[in-house]
Parts: C-alpha cells; sequence; structure tokens
C-alpha cells in the first residue's frame, strides 16, 4: 500500500533490503550540532550559521510530531561517525577525498537500524576544501549558496530522496551556482513530509538489540587480493561544465557514547516531522564526462563481479567487491582481480545505504574507471560515473551502459542520461584519452 501510494506521489519511501521503511522512530527531540566555519566563507561565521539555521526553517515549518533543537559547536570538535549517535553538520577542510568523492560539494549520512528502518544519526558533511559557498545578501560570483544546498540536504537528513519529476521542488536533484529557489518547499517537498509521518504513529526508539553486531554479510568472497595502482585520481581539470549532482549517502549505526564537546545552545526547540524517503541521490558531484574519467583513473578494467563482502572500517561500514579482471585498459599493471571499497552496506541488524555509489551486483559484467586512495583502497571515480555496465542491445550484441538518470546535474545536464559504447569504441576512446594526457 506504501509503494502504491508512493508510486502515484511521484516519490517513494527509502526501505532496508528487507523492505522496511527508513525514518525517525523517537518522539524524544532530535538535537543537531551544527559546526561553525572557521574561514573561507564570504560575509563572516555569523551568516553562515544563520543560513545553515535557515535551511532546517522551512522543512520545521511542516512537521510537528517530533522536536529538533540545535547546538552550536566548534567545527575541530565535530566527528563523523557512523557509530556515535551524534547528529552533525560540519565542515571539512582538508583530505576530503580519503572518505569521499572529491566532486562531492557535500554528503548527507543517516544512520538507521536495518531491522526496522530506525534513524538512529544523520550527519552532513560540507566541502570546505574544494568550493566555495556564499550567503545571502552578498553577490555571487561562481559559488554555491549555502542556504540552497543545505536545505536540499536537510531533506535528505530527515529523509527524503530526489524528486526528478518536480522542478521547482527543494528535492530536485539538479542545482547550479548561485542558485536560491530550494530555499523555498515547493507543493510535493510538503507532500513528501507528510506521507510518512502524516499517517503513521511514530514509535519509541527500541533498545534491547545489538546495535555493535560486527557480523558480516553477503557472499563468501575469496581473499581480497587486488591489484596494487599508484598514482591518485586527478582532479577535475580542463574545459568541464561546473555541474554537480546531488546524491545521497545514507549510514547505519552501532551504538556509542556521546563525545565530549565543547558547546553552547544556539537556538530553542523547534517542531519537526521526518519526511518520506525515496530512493536517489544525496551528495553533490560534479559531472565528470568520459575523457575526464579516463585521465583522472588509475586503473580501468573490464570484468565481472565475482563476490561482495560487507564489513566495518573504523566508524563506517564498507562494502568491498571483488572483480575478476579480463581486460586492463591502463599501462599500470591490474592482476588477475581488482577489490573496489564503496561506503555502505549491512553488517547484522546495521545497514549504511549509501546512494550514488556505483551499483555494483554480483555476476555483473563492468568497466570500472577506479582511483586510488591515499590508503591504496580502490574506488570509482566520480561515484557511480565510474561505471559502465554490460547490457545486451535488441540485436543481442554486447554493449557498455553508463547510466546516470538516477543522478542529476546542477547548471545543466548531460546530453545524454544513458550513454552506450561497444567495448572496442569504449577502450579506444580511453587509450586516447590518456595518451592526450601524458603528451599535455
Amino acid at each position: 500500500m506504501l509503494a502504491l501510494a508512493a508510486e502515484a506521489q511521484a516519490f517513494e519511501p527509502k526501505t532496508t533490503d528487507g523492505g522496511e521503511i527508513i525514518r525517525w522512530h523517537s518522539p524524544d527531540d532530535i538535537v543537531i550540532e551544527m559546526a561553525a566555519p572557521t574561514h573561507n566563507i564570504p560575509g563572516g561565521v555569523n551568516n553562515a550559521v544563520s543560513a545553515m539555521e535557515a535551511a532546517f526553517s522551512p522543512w520545521l515549518a511542516e512537521i510537528g510530531a517530533m522536536a529538533m533543537g540545535f547546538v552550536l559547536i566548534d567545527n575541530d570538535d565535530a566527528v563523523l561517525s557512523g557509530k556515535d549517535k551524534v547528529n552533525t553538520v560540519f565542515w571539512v577542510y582538508e583530505n576530503w577525498a580519503d572518505r569521499f568523492d572529491e566532486r562531492a560539494l557535500a554528503m548527507t549520512v543517516t544512520t538507521y537500524r536495518r531491522s526496522d528502518g530506525a534513524v538512529l544519526d544523520a550527519d552532513i558533511a560540507i566541502n570546505a576544501e574544494r568550493y566555495e559557498w556564499t550567503v545571502a545578501g552578498l553577490s555571487c560570483a561562481g559559488g554555491f549558496d549555502l542556504q540552497n544546498v543545505m536545505a536540499h540536504e536537510v531533506g535528505h537528513l530527515i529523509g527524503l530522496a530526489h524528486e526528478a519529476g518536480v522542478e521547482e521542488a527543494t528535492m530536485f536533484p539538479t542545482s547550479g551556482a548561485c542558485e536560491t529557489k530550494k530555499r523555498d518547499l515547493s507543493d510535493d517537498d510538503r507532500d513528501g513530509a507528510q506521507f510518512l509521518y502524516g499517517e503513521s504513529d511514530i514509535d519509541g526508539d527500541h533498545d534491547g538489540h545489538d546495535d555493535d553486531d560486527d557480523g558480516e554479510t553477503d557472499t563468501p568472497a575469496p581473499p581480497l587480493a587486488g591489484c596494487a595502482a599508484t598514482g591518485g585520481a586527478g582532479g577535475a581539470q580542463g574545459g568541464l561544465a561546473a555541474l554537480f549532482v546531488l546524491a545521497s549517502l545514507a549510514l547505519v549505526s552501532g551504538g556509542g557514547g556521546r563525545r565530549r564537546r565543547r558547546a553552547r545552545c544556539a537556538l530553542a526547540s523547534l517542531a519537526l516531522v521526518a519526511l518520506a524517503a525515496p530512493v536517489a541521490d544525496a551528495s553533490t558531484l560534479r559531472h565528470v564526462a568520459v575523457d575526464q574519467l579516463a585521465e583522472d583513473a588509475s586503473l580501468v578494467v573490464r570484468g565481472t563481479v565475482v563476490a561482495q563482502r560487507s564489513r566495518w572500517h573504523g566508524d563506517f561500514i564498507v562494502t568491498d567487491s571483488v572483480v575478476k579482471v579480463r581486460e586492463c585498459w591502463t599501462d599500470a599493471p591490474c592482476g588477475n582481480q581488482v577489490v573496489v571499497t564503496q561506503l555502505g552496506g549491512e553488517v547484522g541488524d546495521v545497514g549504511m545505504h549509501v546512494e550514488g555509489v556505483a551499483p555494483l551486483a554480483l555476476g555483473d559484467g563492468v568497466v570500472l574507471f577506479l582511483r586510488a586512495r591515499r590508503d591504496g583502497s580502490l574506488a570509482p571515480v566520480g561515484m557511480a560515473q565510474g561505471m559502465f555496465r554490460e547490457v545486451r542491445d535488441r540485436a543481442g550484441r554486447v554493449e557498455l551502459q553508463r547510466d546516470l538518470r538516477p543522478l542529476s546535474f546542477a547548471g545543466g545536464a548531460p546530453a545524454a542520461r544513458v550513454e552506450a559504447f561497444q567495448p572496442a569504441d569504449l577502450r579506444g576512446f580511453v587509450l586516447r584519452s590518456r595518451l592526450r594526457k601524458r603528451l599535455k
């Protein structure tokens, strides 16, 4: 019934693998720790904090079953964790690409419990290392409006995913530099806010389960030995348009106590209802053209996904996908297999749902454009943009498709949402692009 209703309203709730709707269950006050930026904000810290607070306001005006309060903290005290049950908005000034894709403007991380979909924790990370941000009342010269982007991310934080069918919606995934229209909600955003909680009881926070369950799931994996790629992914340079994807991360948390913090109360409690969570993306990525993928990749491989394993890696769940290599399209040796590590997965009663990652599945034939993180692990360049899946065309021939339909782009959209190549043509394109890079 819920799925049918969601389809009729052009949005659908986000669910666990078992079909549980992911939403806030606790009737208690929800506290958001809001970190003040330390630098690189035109207009100063106070204007930036005001813009962040204002991004919550339209959502708070629509909902009333829960209470939300804010605490202002030092950015140095902020911690992004899938285990601490602390809701945080904070700024990242260095080493963003160690955890997220370097083209991401912001990432929303929502922690939930796998057995019943209850949200336990939600965080928003803002990329202050790579991007310029503007605030209300100041001229914009190619930066990104903080309140506009934050309003979209807050929608993800409280449960909504993208609404691709309504261009005026705050949750519409296309946004441009200096855009401000997402500050105000559309009727569709309001409908989404009421869908999940307007006709549902809000349950208490269920205890008596093992939030720190550290079991493993999915298929048994062979030894996770991949090729040791050298060289990191390059930056997004050259003639790329300033296109950005609004995508969404959702994590699942184990338990964990609250960390010490230097904080002062910034706002009184405000009324709030969590929103429905349609399945879509919720981070902010630069669009990557195929030639840029080829230049930025440490490795380009064609192969088959033969095993997957989800595991805890520090405060986060990651999934290792083992890809048996059939063809290596780069000079660097690929070996017989590579291991691709992405945020997200399910371990015991904890699940980390990450929108925007490459949707690798067992048995998939794929071409992957991979970057090496500083720790040597491999991830697709541009998240899902770095994956091409083998499919059959109408004549039964194998072609390689990059499906960009789940993604959306600020400042415009790519000419084609589904790009298809013959394998030989894509490989030739990759080799020519990498040759041009060496000759620069």
